[in-house]
Order: C-alpha cells, then structure tokens, then sequence
C-alpha cells in the first residue's frame, strides 16, 4: 500500500507540475489530411497569412547526442516554411520524457507533435481518437509520404480497423560493433564469427569487450540470443507482449554465453561504469570492441581528437556488427505521434514537419549524419558519393546482407521491473554470485511483480 500511495503521490506532483503547460485546445473530431487550413496563430510578414507555431518538447535537444542532427533539422525545416509554420523547440530530459507525456495526456494537454518510446503503454491506452489524431486519411492521401517506410513498420503501426495512430520508421539503423583495430585484428569479419570465436580472438589478443552497468550488456544480451534457434523469434513477440518467463532454456543459455564473455574478455571497470566511461576507455586504448549505434560515429572524427587518450587513433576504427551476423534494429516500432488535443492549425504544422523530415532529401542527410539505411528510397548520386567519403558508415552499410538477422532492443521487450533487476542483478552475475540459472529467476520474478 505505501508503494501504490507513493507512485500515486509522485504522478500528482508531476501533473501539477505540467497542469496549463500544455495545449487546451479541444479534441478535434476532423480526422481528414487537411493541411492547407487558413486559421493561423501569429503575423506573417510576407502577409501570405499568418504563422502557425508548434512547441515541441524533445530529448534530442541540450547535450544529447541526438540533438546535432535534429536542431539542425528543426531550422531548415523553419526557414523552408518561413512565415507559414514554426516549430519551437523545448527541451525534455530523457529521463522524464515519457513520464510528463503521460501527465500531459492526462491533462488533456499533449503537445502538437512528439515522440514517446513506452510503445506498450501507448497502445494500450492512446490509440483513440480522443488521444492521438488518426492519421491513416493523411497517409493515403499523401502517398509519397507513405511508401518511405519501412513496409513492415507501416503493417505494424497500422491497426485491423486500419487507423493509424503512429509513424513508423523510414530509416533502419542496425546498431552492432566498433572495433580498434589499433590494438585489436580479429582476422576476420566479427559478423563471421560464433560468440565463442569471438571471445577466444579477444583474450588471446589480451583486450577486452566494453562493458558498462546497463546499455552494452543490453546489447550483449539480443545480439547473443539472435544466433540461437528461436531466439530472434522470440525477441520479436516481445515487443507485443513483454517477456516474463525467463526460466527457459534459451534464455539460461543466453545468459551462460554472456557470462563466459565477461569471463574471458568483459571489462573489469565494465562492472560499476556507465556507458560514457565505457566510450572513453574504448578511445583510451583499454578497450577492443564496444557496441554502440551508428550515431557515435563522428566521436572517431579527427576534429574529436582532443578527447582521446594517447596512442588512440579514430582512422583505426571499424565498423562490424555482431557474431553470427546478427544485427540490432527494430523497424516495428512507434516513432511519431500528432496530439487529437490539437487545434487544426496545430495538426497542419504538425503534418508538414512530419512531411519534411520524410523528404529523401532529408532521409539521406540524417543517414550521412547518423547512420542506418532507408530500404525504399532512390538513393541520389550525391548521397552516395558523400557516404563513400565516410569510412564508418561504408563499413556499417556493408556489414548487413540478406542473411543478417534483425533483433529489438531489451528494454523494448522487457518490462521496467524486469529491466530494473537486470541491471540490479548484472554486477552479481558478473561476479559469479548468481548463476546464470539464478540470474534468470529473479527477471522472472522481478517481471511477474
């Protein structure tokens, strides 16, 4: 009952804290793809009407690393729409992002647009009308819109009734591996290699594999289950329905893998660091190979120097992506959603940034600036002579083929009880107090809570 009371008690505080932030505007009831409305909410000194502005809150704002593509992004999309639409930027820490998303809904306050990473909690309770604006109309209307996506991703987001509640994904980022090929030459492509392989190649090299308290070791964890039978399977309809069974023998054996890793090549500071000591061990020569996304890449640029450590190289690093050609990447996933709170005002600026960003043109620069590949665009010439420029991305672009198998995240299958005790219960299996059979019992207890 404290808990209940407690968790009750934090929600209010952060209802009132967003109370009269957001939008009051009534739900709309219009769910056609109309973005061409005359009512307006500002002057427009060019007098074609008046300015549209949208505040958006965003984690890829600040010092997050999202942030050097997407403010950028946000400018040329204002000054593409100068005098017609704005979009205001407000800065929300990833931590609570998804928290004051839903104190807003509750409020009836939802911002015009937004991104919300809690998929089950969305659909689940947002894909109504009186949340979250339809947009299957806007989607068939604007076809060249449509057909960017992934076609998976469109078939996911899009539910039996055929509304549409959220965008999907255009571009695919398969995170996998960096490799220092300074102090570390495996011989031959990791993605070629078992996870036994690969953690012989590391200790008989004497470097190690980079480890923190949560974000690598989450990596770690799917990619190794992809290369057993089932698993991928398995990862895939958790996305739908958190895992909560982990008494299983694959999972066991994920866990007997990983552990055999940590033992013959995990980094030792792995076992208290967080990701960014992790990062700067990888640039300090302690550390051969450390999983990340593509969106770290420019870290290895040589106007970066200045942040690595002695002897450290960024023109020695490499591209790969797991043992057993496994790569992490989840097409199926909710990426935008418009607010039914908006006005129509609102939804049309809404829509055209969601247009904007889905443009090729832009598609190809965020891929130049972060990685990934969009399946069912042209790519231009232009964009393909830029990518070859940029070793990186060549080498992550190269390393998928038809036989790469696809993986989600953990904690896009897990619930956060279960996610909560991995990390609570890493540094234990580490050490060798918990077996990876004990390890096991207490996710399934933690997710069953």
């Amino acid at each position: 009952m404290k808990k209940i009371l407690t968790a009750l008690l934090a929600a209010a505080m952060i209802l009132l804290l967003v109370a009269g932030c957001g939008n009051e505007s009534p739900a709309a009831d219009d769910t056609s793809p109309n973005t061409g409305s005359s009512s307006q909410n500002g002057s427009d000194a060019a007098g074609q009407g008046e300015l549209i502005t949208i505040t958006m809150p965003t984690y890829r704002s600040g010092q997050d690393v999202g942030a050097v593509f997407f403010l950028p992004q946000v400018e040329r999309f204002n000054a593409l729409y100068e005098g017609q639409y704005r979009v205001v930027i407000e800065e929300s820490p990833s931590d609570t992002h998804n928290d004051m998303l839903k104190a807003l809904a509750m409020n009836r306050s939802l911002p015009p647009l937004f991104q919300f990473s809690d998929f089950v909690f969305a659909r689940e309770n947002w894909f109504n009308d009186d949340v979250l604006f339809n947009l299957a109309p806007w989607f068939n209307a604007n076809p060249d819109v449509k057909n960017v996506f992934v076609p998976s991703g469109m078939e996911y987001v899009t539910l039996p009734n055929g509304s549409i509640y959220a965008v999907p994904l255009a571009v695919v980022r398969p995170t996998g591996t960096y490799v220092n090929t300074g102090v570390f030459s495996p011989g031959k492509a990791i993605r070629d290699m078992s996870w036994s392989e690969f953690g012989s190649a590391l200790s008989s090299a004497g470097v190690t594999w980079g480890l923190d308290d949560e974000w690598i070791p989450n990596l770690t964890a799917v990619s190794i289950m992809g290369t057993l039978p089932g698993g991928a399977e398995l990862l895939q309809n958790g996305l739908n329905d958190p895992i909560r069974d982990f008494n299983t023998p694959i999972w066991i054996e994920t866990f007997t893998i990983f552990k055999q890793l940590f033992d013959e090549a995990g980094w030792r500071n792995g076992v208290t660091a967080k990701y960014p000591d992790t990062e700067n061990g990888f640039v300090n020569n302690q550390i051969g190979v450390m999983a990340n996304g593509q969106w770290i890449s420019s870290v290895f640029d040589a106007e970066n120097a200045d942040s690595w450590g002695p002897g450290f190289d960024g023109a020695n690093v490499s591209g790969d992506i797991f043992p057993g050609n496994v790569a992490i990447a989840n097409p199926n996933v909710y990426d935008w959603y418009v607010s039914s709170h908006a006005s129509d005002d609102e939804r049309e600026a809404a829509l055209a940034f969601l247009a904007f960003i889905s443009s090729p043109a832009e598609l190809e620069a965020f891929m130049l600036a972060e990685g990934g590949s969009a399946p069912m665009i042209s790519y231009s010439r232009s964009f393909l002579d830029q990518l070859a420029e940029n070793k990186l991305m060549s080498d992550f672009a190269s390393a998928v083929d038809s036989g790469t198998t696809y993986v989600p995240y953990l904690h896009e299958v897990l619930s956060g009880s279960a996610m909560s005790a991995y990390v609570a219960h890493l540094p234990m299996l580490y050490d060798g107090s918990l077996t990876p059979e004990e390890f096991c019992r207490q996710l399934t207890i933690a997710a069953n809570e």
